[in-house]
């Protein structure tokens, strides 16, 4: 099931390193899937998602605000 998230405080940028398992994620609309070892960084300050796509998926997820 995928997570929703509504748009974070203007200039909110999301870094995230999968580190087991497939997850889909990015900007509502813009979503890329991802594999062990990939990083993606997008706006945070626009509709977004993550969903696992496979079970025990693990992700650190950074959200940095300027």
């Amino acid at each position: 099931m995928a997570r929703e998230s509504e748009p974070h405080i203007p200039g909110t940028v999301e870094h995230l390193v999968v580190c087991g398992g497939r997850v889909k994620a990015g900007p509502r609309g813009e979503t890329v899937e991802l594999n062990p070892g990939d990083y993606l960084t997008y706006r945070g300050d626009v509709p977004h998602l993550y969903e696992a796509l496979a079970p025990g998926t693990t992700f650190v997820l950074v959200m940095q605000h300027v």
